[in-house]
């Protein structure tokens, strides 16, 4: 019995070292429910999940829309003078004022900041003040190009070498002011968002069948102040929709993307509603004219129509809002800097967002990425370590959005490449399938302590099996044991033949009924039987010998008989001692009985 608990102890002591080995091998691994709900927080706070480019195309392409603008309607600009001399403008009294009508079409790009249909785009895209510029700036410009042609060579040079150029840019917004000013307009304006899934191929059907909407704030001294944001509203629902981020992680060198509607890209009519993709890295941060905020400067090739669009930074937020680019001609004169909506390809200039953040909030508007961008992204997260089950559904509830906008071309790449992981049995979809997968990535030596724990499990169940037995075995004996004892004077009962310990029990029932025999002939009195006579003479013969020659009683032979058999028959010590005691030997006998070895 010692032994036996012995190799349990061995056995549970390798049990735990392997089960700590493979609990660790399974701690090891990526995600845990705890963790997964941390990675899938869409809170402000939350860390941004990084995405590649082409997942970043998925989740911001559906999100970024085209604006169209119609005005129409007429002007009547009074007559005015430019004189570059000393950098003044006035008008021309007694000279009729110049009419003109007025049909004036552009486009620009935003982007949906609010599933209930807010979207975020330039001022200089929606604004009034923008419209009024188109129109008296050509006039402007050719009444500048007339003055420079009468200067003289050395008058040329003399205004070119005292002036500044930031001189030159206050003198041409000046003259804008006043013409502006001194203008009388007659226009109406109607912007509309294009439908993203419209199978029109016409600006002008597009156009009519088109979003209109509402403008909820707009800034029309965006050419002052730098701050080119305004507020679109559109009557549609449940839209995708993109977080903004801050411009505060980005540095010279960092990778930019950009996401607009350019117009000179488009080959035909089928490239209208489809928004292009361009990267760069921050080349410069450049004052505002007011000197209250940094303006992005970019690499990123824009082109007309890509104002209001997105920049992104390498987490997928967004960093600001193309807003202009530099013209090289405009710059030549000195006199203006152009919104994209007049200049060819060139670098790009952009918002932070933190200005269109401010804007938002003193509008009550909550920029909230809706279940387009959370959906997809929790289930790249889970596509991103093989729990293609879960993604699956993330990606169906992505799917569930306003379906104007067009995301299911977006997704159905993710779920395919789902499906097909499924069908390869790569996919992690159970917590049996995520610690396989920890094992085969760590090699042999994982194998091997899985396969240690394996068969220490067997072996410990086989030990408890065995141990088990022997304990019911022993408690089943003893118990049999004392029933015999107990009723052997009084019934006829008997053992089994076939229990190992019959031999046994009928000699603890001898002897104690030889113990009884024995105690009578010691009180004077006479044994029972013929048999009980002989038994105790034998037993004084014996006990005579020993004195006779001064030597120690030895012990009774019939309780060494039943000591041997009992041994034999599988009892420990204790249930041997136990039953004799119970037959009433004493102590002294019992111990001199035990004492003697056993051959």
């Amino acid at each position: 019995m010692r032994k036996q608990y012995f190799y349990l102890l061995i056995f549970f002591v390798l049990f735990g070292v392997s089960s700590a080995s493979v609990l660790e091998i399974y701690q090891q691994g990526d995600i845990s429910q705890g963790q997964l709900a941390s990675t899938l927080d869409t809170s402000l706070d939350a860390s941004p999940l990084k995405l590649s480019e082409e997942e970043l195309v998925s989740m911001v392409k559906p999100a970024v829309v085209r604006i169209v603008v119609h005005v129409e309607g007429d002007v009547s600009i009074a007559p005015f003078k430019i004189n570059l001399k000393d950098f003044t403008v006035r008008s021309i009294p007694g000279e009729k004022p110049l009419k003109m009508p007025v049909n004036l079409d552009f486009a620009g790009s935003g982007f949906v900041v609010n599933p209930d249909g807010y979207i975020l785009t330039n001022s200089h895209v929606v604004s009034d003040a923008t419209a009024k510029i188109q129109v008296v700036e050509p006039i402007i410009n050719l009444l500048l190009a007339g003055e420079l042609s009468s200067l003289s060579d050395v008058e040329a040079t003399k205004m070119n070498s005292s002036r500044t150029k930031e001189e030159g840019v206050a003198f041409g917004r000046q003259i804008l002011d006043y013409v502006v000013e001194q203008s009388t307009f007659n226009l109406t304006k109607k912007i509309v968002v294009l439908d993203p899934t419209s199978k029109e191929v016409t600006l002008k059907k597009l156009t009519e069948t088109g979003f209109p909407v509402e403008i909820m704030s707009v800034n029309d001294n965006w050419y002052k102040d730098d701050k080119d944001v305004a507020v679109l509203k559109i009557l549609e629902k449940n839209l995708p929709s993109l977080r903004l981020g801050g411009g505060n992680k980005l540095s010279i060198g960092s990778p930019v993307y950009v996401f607009s509607f350019p117009s000179n890209a488009e080959l035909n009519g089928n490239n209208l509603l489809e928004s292009m993709f361009t990267k760069g890295v921050v080349s410069a941060f450049k004052n505002s004219q007011n000197t209250d905020f940094k303006i992005f400067q970019t690499d990123a090739k824009i082109s007309t129509g890509s104002s209001g669009g997105p920049l992104f930074d390498t987490d997928g937020q967004v960093a600001g809002l193309v807003t202009m680019q530099t013209s090289s001609q405009s710059q030549s004169n000195g006199l203006s800097v152009v919104s994209t909506e007049q200049a060819g390809d060139n670098f790009a200039f952009a918002v932070p967002a933190d200005i269109a953040k401010a804007i938002l909030s003193n509008s009550f508007i909550i920029n909230d990425e809706g279940n387009y961008g959370g959906h997809l992204k929790s289930g790249l997260i889970l596509l991103h370590d093989n729990h293609c089950k879960l993604a699956i559904d993330e990606f169906e509830l992505a799917k569930s959005v306003n379906e104007k906008f067009g995301v299911e071309k977006y997704v159905e790449p993710y779920i395919e490449q789902c499906n097909a992981l499924i069908a390869s049995g790569v996919s992690i979809d159970s917590k049996w399938d995520e610690f396989m997968n920890k094992i085969r990535s760590m090699g042999m030596l994982a194998w091997a302590l899985v396969a240690s724990g394996i068969f220490l499990l067997i072996g410990l169940g086989i030990g408890i099996a065995i141990l088990f037995k022997h304990f019911k075995k022993d408690h089943l004996d003893v118990d049999h044991l004392k029933h015999v004892i107990g009723h052997q004077n009084t019934t006829s009962e008997a053992v089994s033949p076939q229990s190992p310990f019959a031999t046994a029990v009928e000699q603890v029932g001898t002897l104690k009924n030889l113990r009884a025999e024995k105690e009578t002939t010691e009180e004077g009195g006479m044994p029972d039987t013929a048999s009980g006579i002989s038994q105790v003479s034998n037993v004084n013969n014996i006990e005579s010998k020993t004195l006779n020659h001064g030597e120690l009683k030895p012990p009774n032979k019939s309780l060494l008989d039943y000591i041997k058999q009992a041994r034999e028959a599988g009892l420990t010590f204790q249930a041997i001692e136990k039953a004799l005691k119970d037959a009433g030997w004493s102590d002294d006998e019992i111990s001199r009985a035990l004492a003697v070895p056993q051959s």
